[in-house]
């Protein structure tokens, strides 16, 4: 019987990377709003964390792989306990490639390792020598030492992002007042992506205090953020950013040139407006027409959408817009305003991905694989499947595993059927990768079983099981999508008719 130390290095590291939060597409996460920034991890993402500890238990030659995959995607939950690892380990913090940081809730005095109190200090008296007097006595009136316990800051933000010099993907939750203070310029070369959001609902981030990241990371080329109230000065330059994204904000005319001035290779750029909840200016049509047109001249797509509470008529003229998009359309910028969000296609809220209005449903599985038999190399689709997931209105549920392998084994039983002479008998043990017992480190080696008196010298026989099996998930996925926008269209459809009656009685008794 071939076993899991007979295969070669790269195919160990192409299964085990298979557990990988950053290595994955985001459809196979837990969340499917690559927006999202969950101050919690589902229970997909913690099996795979999961997972990957138990394969580092394994053997020694494990640890060395699973090892890398376990720090490539990091998350801040207990921050305090990673900070500690990462200040004893250097090694580790190069690994770590994206990381998701959600709200601080504090951490007792007590439970904060010694090495992490004495990182802070060290930092927090850097950064107070660069300031100027004034600006040193603002600093101190509203942070001191208590900020490191008290939560509710960007403290756990701030020293987890100056420990990970490779960082190239930052999801976060932010507080009021200045962050990324110990991030010093140009430090973070490699970070590529961000998605920030705000720690609070109402109000909204002052871009301004988010200005010494743009400064440390220079490379960033997309960027996210959830609920923006205004940009002061920033005081930098991202040569580099194509696509900004502003969801549920609301900012005015001089916010909008600051930002547009701070990004002069921008491409794409997308907006949804907040409202009065978020901030107290929004720019107007006619002021975003002149400030594209002078500031953004390598523009390719714009978006610009009322929020869901908020009516296009009410907030921005139609016809303004029609002409901001004619005059755009002359210089090749393909203009995508519209009056209010269309969630046709399910996608989750930013501030909870939990909430949907309808369900989303993906199984992902892996790319082709090799089992090795008696020393040969076989194109054997493994059947590794990453995650099943529902997302209902009101909770999050993981789908039952066992019913799934059962629905899984019925779905691919004909290619592997003794009466079908097309396809080489193998005796394929499918398991989920996802068990919480410890010692899913020995399940994963026992994910393909093949008895040693079976010969499969015919590659082309397990092209054609690996075809037959992707086709049949194909077709089962098409079959859920479109049902799935058929519930989604009715459910529509019901909003605006209940709308247009809510209307008309308003006209009505007017």
């Amino acid at each position: 019987m071939a076993i899991f130390s007979d295969l070669p290095v790269e195919l160990i590291e192409e299964i085990v990377g298979g557990l990988c939060i950053a290595c994955t597409p985001i459809e196979t996460r837990c969340c499917y709003n690559s927006s999202c920034n969950c101050a919690e991890m589902g229970p997909a993402d913690l099996a795979r964390i999961s997972a990957l500890a138990s394969l580092c238990l394994t053997s020694h030659h494990l640890n060395n792989i699973a090892t890398q995959h376990l720090y490539h995607h990091v998350h801040g939950q207990q921050w305090w306990l990673l900070a500690r690892t990462l200040l004893s380990r250097k090694d580790l913090a190069q690994l770590i490639r994206s990381i998701r940081i959600g709200f601080d809730r504090g951490v007792n005095e007590s439970d904060c390792p010694p090495q992490v109190v004495a990182y802070y200090n060290s930092r927090h008296r850097i950064y107070l020598e660069t300031l100027s007097e004034n600006d040193c006595n603002k600093a101190i009136s509203h942070l001191d030492i208590n900020e490191l316990y008290a939560g509710s800051g960007n403290i756990q933000i701030e020293i987890l992002s100056s420990l990970c010099p490779n960082l190239e993907i930052l999801e976060a939750i932010i507080g009021y007042f200045e962050v990324f203070r110990f991030s010093a310029p140009h430090s973070m070369p490699h970070l590529r992506s961000i998605a920030l959001s705000h720690g609070d609902t109402e109000l909204g981030i002052n871009l301004g205090n988010v200005a010494r990241l743009f400064c440390a990371a220079p490379n960033i080329t997309h960027a996210l953020f959830y609920m923006v109230s205004s940009c002061s000065k920033l005081d930098a330059s991202l040569p580099k950013l194509t696509s900004l994204d502003f969801q549920s904000s609301t900012f005015d005319g001089p916010s909008l040139v600051e930002i547009l001035s701070t990004c002069p290779n921008l491409k794409t750029f997308r907006y949804e407006m907040g409202g009065a909840i978020v901030g107290d200016g929004q720019f107007t049509i006619p002021e975003a027409q002149d400030m594209f047109l002078a500031h953004a001249v390598n523009l390719e797509s714009l978006c610009l959408e009322a929020g869901d509470n908020y009516n296009w008529e009410e907030d921005w003229d139609a016809a303004e817009a029609n002409e901001m998009g004619r005059q755009l359309a002359e210089r090749g910028v393909r203009n995508l305003h519209r009056a209010r969000r269309q969630n046709a296609k399910g996608t989750l809220s930013k501030a909870n991905c939990t909430l949907a209005a309808a369900y989303s449903y993906y199984i992902s599985f892996s790319n082709s694989t090799i089992a090795w038999v008696r020393g040969k190399a076989v194109g054997v689709r493994h059947l590794l499947f990453r995650r099943t997931q529902f997302y209902s209105d009101a909770n999050a549920s993981e789908y039952n595993t066992r019913e799934h392998e059962e629905w899984f084994r019925n779905a691919v039983s004909p290619p592997f059927s003794a009466e079908n002479p097309g396809f080489p008998p193998v005796d394929v043990h499918v398991r989920s990768t996802f068990s919480r017992n410890r010692r899913v480190g020995q399940r994963l080696i026992s994910l393909i079983t093949i008895n040693e008196d079976q010969e499969l010298d015919n590659t082309r026989h397990s092209r054609q099981i690996g075809k037959a099996i992707a086709t049949q998930i194909e077709t089962q996925i098409i079959t859920s999508k479109k049902n799935e926008e058929g519930r989604q269209n009715e459910v529509e459809k019901m909003r605006l008719e209940m709308k247009e009656n809510c209307n008309y009685k308003w006209k009505k008794r007017g």
